[in-house]
């Protein structure tokens, strides 16, 4: 069984029909032999903030429903630390995952602006005043280096973003498996964006891509047994 700790998700069984815990997702934010606090995360109500505290009139965010069973508290996620009094630190900032998805939204825009470019787009045509006629040949490599590109990413996102939040494995190794997994995808991109044909980028850069998933996948796998 998986271990239970601050910042753990607990999601709901099926067949767990109780109207509070009826398909609820649940963020654990104290966990000890004497008790488990969690917030319910996926339950938002009709009741927004501001109808609450009266000194916040433009927070328009609904309240959610499901927490501690005494109702006459408030509890809210922060990002600021220690500035707010008495705050439980609940998990580490997700700063690899922030950075290296910012990373990859800057190719893949980069990478779609080329399919762009390639497809002869009106608004291209207006920019770089292009010709009607369409190189097929760098289309298709365009498309197929766009197409290889997302279908990979997101799954190593989603790896990293779990490691982050269990909060269990070295930095340094999610650091090493993000460069190798970055080079993996920057080396396939650009040989089937700005070459006909290296074997080398072509071979290496998918090396490195599942070099990098494995080692997340490993980790996870790891930490989970």
């Amino acid at each position: 069984m998986q271990k239970i700790e601050n910042g753990s998700f607990l999601i709901a069984h099926p067949t767990l029909l109780e109207d509070t815990f009826f398909k609820s997702i649940i963020l654990i934010t104290h966990h000890s032999d004497e008790e488990t606090i969690g917030l319910i995360i996926n339950k938002p109500s009709k009741i927004m903030l501001h109808e609450i505290i009266n000194d916040l009139p433009d927070s328009n965010f609904p309240v959610y429903v499901g927490g501690p069973v005494a109702k006459n508290s408030i509890h809210f996620i922060h990002q600021i630390g220690e500035e707010i009094p008495n705050s439980i630190k609940i998990m580490n900032d997700l700063y690899l995952t922030t950075i290296f998805a910012s990373l990859f939204t800057f190719i893949y825009l980069f990478l779609s602006f080329r399919v762009g470019y390639f497809r002869g787009s009106p608004i291209m045509k207006l920019i770089f005043k292009m010709d009607d006629e369409i190189n097929e040949k760098k289309l298709n490599r365009n498309v197929r280096s766009h197409g290889n590109f997302s279908e990979y990413v997101p799954i190593f996102l989603i790896l990293l973003l779990i490691l982050e939040i269990k909060n269990g494995t070295p930095v340094l190794y999610l650091l090493t498996a993000c460069f190798i997994f970055l080079y993996g995808r920057l080396a396939h991109a650009i040989c089937f964006s700005f070459f006909e044909f290296n074997p080398f980028l072509r071979i290496s850069g998918m090396l490195c891509t599942y070099l990098g998933l494995g080692i997340l996948s490993f980790l996870l796998i790891y930490q989970l047994s």
